[in-house]
């Protein structure tokens, strides 16, 4: 599944900002990268730290396909909180 806004937003970063989020999500930029186009998914931790240190631009339902299975929470906000799955192209 590819991440469309998460591809977007590394886009936006220099090169040294794709490399310290890496860091501080705890992977590399390459996995990252490599999430974002769809051929590795994101350990359910990275999806939460990514959430947070994008302050939401990039929610966990759009890191990953399966969210309500790993945070059953969530499904109990409201239809406007939960953003779809990214493009699946």
């Amino acid at each position: 599944m590819r991440i469309k806004k998460l591809q977007i937003h590394l886009r936006g970063l220099s090169l040294n900002e794709r490399l310290r989020l890496a860091r501080e999500v705890g992977t590399s930029y390459a996995h990252l990268r490599n999430c974002g186009y769809g051929s590795r998914v994101l350990a359910t931790q990275h999806c939460v730290r990514i959430e947070e240190l994008t302050q939401g631009q990039i929610t966990r339902q759009e890191l990953r396909p399966d969210w309500s299975l790993h945070w059953p929470e969530l499904r109990k906000l409201p239809k406007s909180r939960v953003k779809p799955v990214a493009d699946a192209s």
